[in-house]
């Protein structure tokens, strides 16, 4: 039967299960996720998920493995801590995706940044990308890039790192999630769900409805990439926000702003 893997057509045996078409693919046994129809498979159900004729497919290397809640930890420098310390608490709490986020700064102070949580990130066999900085990403290969509305175009990002690195786009409505997904972007990073004070020029709050909308047309559109909500989330927000439809969540005030940051990583981790 064929499947659609990363928007490439793939013929595989009847009734293959997720697990065997990983075999299938040789895909490492860490630091992968696989979501089917946008959906995210944990691990642990990729033996019992039989795919089906024409399903859609997503890979990217850029997961909090067997876990319910898919995490993308954006670093953020405050009077507290540093972007190293913020994304070590963050990884020791559990999650394996780190986006390094430093707007406003002078590139060569970022690739210093970048390199460190790099090693950090490849101690912890987590994947780690980069805000904004293309060039930087291909020059010390890290795992990919996050790209804001006025950042790269996807597009034109492709073209320079090719296929083997992870391009996220930020989206505030279906035609930001349509375009980018044109251009190949391998997942979506969907907000505001509220205001937030780590971010500037900030798009119109979406909030659960926004959201809701925004999925039930990419179903409509036969439109299949990961959704990662992200903008002002708190704890408690989390399971109304999953129960939309979207694939993850970005955090960084709300781990930072912890008592114990760590300690609130790994209660995120385990809903």
């Amino acid at each position: 039967m064929k499947l659609t893997v990363n928007s490439k057509e793939t013929e595989v045996k009847d009734g293959c299960t997720v697990a065997e078409l990983s075999t299938f693919l040789a895909l490492p046994e860490k630091g992968i996720a696989i979501a089917v129809n946008n959906r995210m498979v944990p691990r642990i159900d990729w033996e019992k998920c039989v795919l089906q004729p024409n399903d859609s497919l997503v890979v990217i290397k850029a997961a909090c493995e067997d876990k319910a809640v898919e995490l993308q930890f954006i670093t953020h420098f405050t009077d507290t801590y540093s972007y190293y310390d913020s994304a070590r608490m963050a990884l020791e709490g559990g999650c394996r995706w780190v986006q390094l986020r430093m707007k406003d700064t002078p590139v060569d102070e970022v690739e210093r940044e970048a390199i460190r949580l790099q090693r950090l990130c490849k101690d912890y066999g987590a994947t780690f990308i980069i805000d904004d900085h293309v060039e930087l990403v291909k020059k010390i290969h890290a795992d990919g890039v996050h790209l804001g509305k006025k950042d790269m175009p996807v597009a034109e990002a492709r073209k320079i790192l090719g296929k083997e690195f992870i391009i996220g786009g930020t989206a505030n409505t279906f035609n930001d999630v349509k375009m980018h997904y044109e251009a190949g972007a391998d997942y979506i990073g969907c907000g505001p769900f509220r205001f937030t004070t780590t971010k500037k020029d900030l798009s119109p709050v979406l909030g659960l409805e926004g959201y809701r909308s925004i999925i039930q047309q990419m179903r409509k559109a036969d439109i299949h990439l990961p959704i990662v909500a992200i903008g002002g989330i708190t704890l408690e927000d989390i399971p109304s926000i999953m129960e939309t439809g979207v694939t993850g969540i970005a955090l960084s005030g709300t781990i930072l702003r912890a008592e114990d940051p760590v300690a609130e990583t790994k209660r995120i981790m385990n809903l």
